[in-house]
């Protein structure tokens, strides 16, 4: 009449791991004109300094 209890076969619901950096592009910058874009979600408060980084890289390469 009771049947035993089975394990479960689905996939036990883990939290996904975080991704890692993307992919690092090295281009010649020195004496081009360059446009720096950024995306970002509205949740991200420090984006000016984010912004500001890559641009300081970017003139560092010559940007």
């Amino acid at each position: 009449m009771h049947q035993r209890r089975r394990r479960d076969r689905r996939p036990s619901r883990r939290a996904a791991s975080a991704p890692g950096p993307g992919p690092s592009y090295r281009l010649p910058a020195s004496g081009t004109d360059v446009v720096l874009v950024g995306f970002f979600s509205a949740k991200r408060k420090d984006f000016e300094t984010v912004m500001a980084d890559a641009a300081a890289r970017l003139a560092a390469h010559g940007g």
